[in-house]
């Protein structure tokens, strides 16, 4: 996806459209789930609350001229997540 559309989404979202959350859900999916397994087994309340921070972070999330958003906001999102660095 491309910074110009992952912008508009991320707008969208902090604007309150649902369906753009939605897919920024499910685009950072993958990472949340990596991160709900505690001592080896997957958690469902972790993933749950990993996915109430990831809309947090939406919410807060600041653009950054000349940085790739969909970086910049993986990074939020670890920073305030405590997500394992990759």
């Amino acid at each position: 996806m491309e910074n110009r559309e992952l912008r508009e989404i991320i707008e969208r979202a902090q604007q309150g459209d649902k369906e753009s959350v939605e897919k920024i859900v499910e685009m950072f999916k993958p990472l949340i789930i990596r991160n709900s397994y505690l001592n080896g087994t997957y958690n469902e309340d972790c993933f749950q609350e990993l996915c109430i921070k990831l809309i947090n972070c939406i919410h807060s999330f600041k653009f950054k001229p000349d940085h790739s958003i969909k970086k910049s906001f993986e990074n939020t999102l670890k920073a305030n997540c405590h997500l394992k660095k990759e």
